[in-house]
């Protein structure tokens, strides 16, 4: 019995150090680049997680709160992968070029719905510049499967035609409203590459 444990112990140790590989440190101290989309001041250390060919930042862990850089989403390409509660592909709705602030915030609503999300509301969609650009903003809301209920906001602006997002959300009860005002003044300083 306490060999099996102890081998269950070690296994559990080695696919947490494979996990955290990916895992990166942002330092709050000095200008950081995300991809060729974006350069901000963090105004806290987080921890960096590739996402596909986004980052999503966090303190605590990608389930309490993040923050993720959607660096440019092509005409045709759905915001992000989503997939069904096999854990297979969905075919997500996609993005158009010139696509309102409007239209992106129901396809927001509806590509959240797809993966999972329940209750989801959007609300608040409204002009946003962002370094310099002009963009938009709306806030959102959606309980998890395991009925977590999380709060978020998220700015976007097109450029030459790719949409670029950024997404802030966490845990309703704490984590949202703890990060929050970090989150909106790290937005303040974003440099658009």
């Amino acid at each position: 019995m306490h060999r099996a444990t102890r081998l269950l112990a070690v296994a559990l140790l080695c696919a947490t150090a494979a996990a955290c590989q990916s895992i990166t440190k942002v330092d709050a101290g000095k200008p950081v680049k995300v991809g060729d989309s974006f350069r901000v001041h963090p105004q806290i250390a987080w921890n960096r997680i590739e996402v596909g060919g986004d980052e999503m930042w966090t303190v605590h862990g990608p389930l309490l709160h993040y923050m993720r850089f959607i660096k440019a989403i092509d005409d045709g390409d759905p915001l992000f992968k989503v997939k069904d509660s096999g854990s297979k592909d969905v075919k997500a709705p996609v993005y158009r070029k010139g696509m309102s602030p409007l239209e992106v915030a129901e396809l927001f609503e509806t590509t959240q719905t797809m993966g999972g999300a329940q209750k989801v509301k959007v609300s608040g969609v409204r002009p946003q510049v962002l370094g310099g650009r002009d963009g938009f903003r709306f806030d959102y809301a959606y309980a998890t499967k395991g009925g977590l209920l999380k709060d978020g906001f998220a700015v976007g602006f097109e450029k030459d035609g790719k949409l670029r997002m950024i997404l802030f959300e966490g845990a309703h009860l704490h984590y949202f409203p703890a990060y929050r005002e970090r989150a909106e003044k790290m937005i303040e300083t974003i440099e658009v590459l």
